[in-house]
């Protein structure tokens, strides 16, 4: 048995399936050794966060939608510059939530982060103060770009929905 097949039938059977993420094509998004929680795609939109088997390997490719047209998608990492087409029926699933110090934060299905901690905001926001705190100072650079990342995307989404409210 093929590894998507395997990955389909835990889908269709548990509802998810946890896979680590390997490589770095979708940094600063997702990194290396990271576990994302894949969910059965209803369909795909630009934005969403799929996972495919490769063209080559076979193996699990993890890459945001970018394109859909006539039942088939373009994907591509978060640091690429080619996509590639994939057939829609190919697609194991969607990247439904990530694994950040050990708490799931689900994602929309745009690829944003629908929800971040209490603590990861406090934390950005002792980041974007002026003052260095020895808190903030334990803060690894990825940390902290991921967390800059994270209010960012949120103050973009919190617009978006405010102009279509």
């Amino acid at each position: 048995m093929r590894w998507n097949d395997l990955a389909r039938t835990t889908i269709k059977l548990r509802g998810y399936l946890e896979l680590e993420v390997a490589g770095s094509s979708m940094m600063p998004t997702l990194c290396a050794g990271e576990t994302v929680r894949i969910e059965a795609l209803q369909s795909a939109e630009p934005g969403t966060l799929v996972v495919f088997p490769g063209a080559r390997s076979g193996h699990p490719v993890l890459h945001r939608v970018v394109a859909c047209q006539s039942g088939s998608i373009c994907a591509i990492g978060d640091n690429g510059r080619k996509g590639a087409w994939v057939d829609e029926c190919d697609v194991i699933g969607k990247v439904a939530a990530v694994r950040i110090n050990g708490t799931w934060v689900a994602l929309w299905p745009d690829g944003l982060m629908r929800r971040i901690s209490q603590a990861s905001l406090a934390i950005a926001h002792l980041i974007e103060g002026a003052e260095e705190t020895l808190f903030e100072a334990q803060i690894s650079s990825l940390e902290r770009s991921r967390l800059r990342l994270c209010v960012e995307l949120r103050e973009r989404l919190e617009a978006q929905l405010a102009e279509e409210a």
